[in-house]
């Protein structure tokens, strides 16, 4: 594979740009005449910016956008930076303007290689309630130098947008079924255990997990001779066939409070197993 080489150059208008060097072809990440243009065209891109919004920035280059950017930010603003090229980021890091950015507790900078899947940093920071709150842009002429890699980036992030508008949804659809099942469920649940009761009570003991499917039929009657020793999980579906084998689980889990799922554990409500 051919070497690459990376060389950090001052642009015509005095701002810090890089240049990468491959197979005797040199290519800027922005314009080495007119840095301030590409700057002001990715913060135009971001139209105005509200209080809560988080910005998804693809391109970190020499940082030049970020810093100008903080200018525009509010205390409680996320910043999530994604460059696709690690040697940029090493680069990045060893720049003056790098201590001001890194340090600034609104930014966070990700590597992005293709094989990635990047869903569980977005997860982690992107809630389906503040779906309407996301703004995307890439930085210059990323989305050219590295086409390939923007290409599955705008894939992966168009697939997470996909599923928190799913689970934005749902939520919507359950909100008042389970306000409501809260409220009704208030005087049982104050009788309930807490789950801070349970920590360590099992510890290092094996555990099966109950589901329904054909095989049940065929070895579910090893669980009654197996209940002391492994601690026995179920779902709903299967809870009335272990308590007419005289099996009591340990656990029940159950998680849409609906009718459809009431009504499989309906024959069964007086089990003495935590839900």
């Amino acid at each position: 594979m051919s070497d690459r080489f990376y060389n950090v150059l001052k642009s015509n208008d005095g701002k810090n740009i890089l240049n990468i060097t491959k197979n005797n072809k040199s290519v800027y990440l922005g314009s080495k005449y007119n840095t301030n243009r590409d700057i002001q065209f990715f913060l135009d891109s971001l139209g105005n910016i509200g209080s809560e919004d988080i910005i998804i920035v693809f391109g970190l280059g020499c940082g030049e956008h970020l810093y100008e950017l903080i200018n525009k930010l509010g205390e409680n603003n996320r910043i999530l930076v994604f460059e696709p090229d690690n040697n940029v980021i090493n680069l990045f890091s060893k720049l003056e303007i790098a201590r001001i950015i890194l340090n600034d507790h609104r930014f966070k900078i990700y590597y992005f290689a293709n094989e990635h899947n990047i869903e569980s940093i977005f997860s982690s920071n992107i809630f389906d309630y503040e779906l309407s709150s996301i703004i995307f842009s890439h930085y210059a002429n990323y989305d050219q130098v590295y086409s390939k890699k923007f290409l599955d980036f705008i894939s992966q992030f168009k697939d997470f947008l996909r599923k928190l508008h799913i689970s934005k949804n749902t939520n919507l659809a359950f909100s008042k079924i389970w306000f409501d099942a809260f409220l009704r469920n208030i005087r049982i649940m104050s009788k309930g255990t807490p789950v801070d009761e349970l920590k360590d009570k099992y510890l290092n003991k094996p555990a099966i997990i109950v589901s329904a499917g054909p095989s049940l039929k065929k070895n579910i009657h090893l669980l009654k001779k197996a209940q002391e020793k492994f601690i026995i999980i179920t779902g709903g579906r299967t809870l009335k066939a272990l308590t007419d084998l005289g099996v009591t689980p340990h656990f029940v889990c159950v998680i849409d409070p609906v009718e459809k799922t009431y009504r499989l554990v309906e024959e069964s409500l007086e089990c003495n197993a935590p839900l």
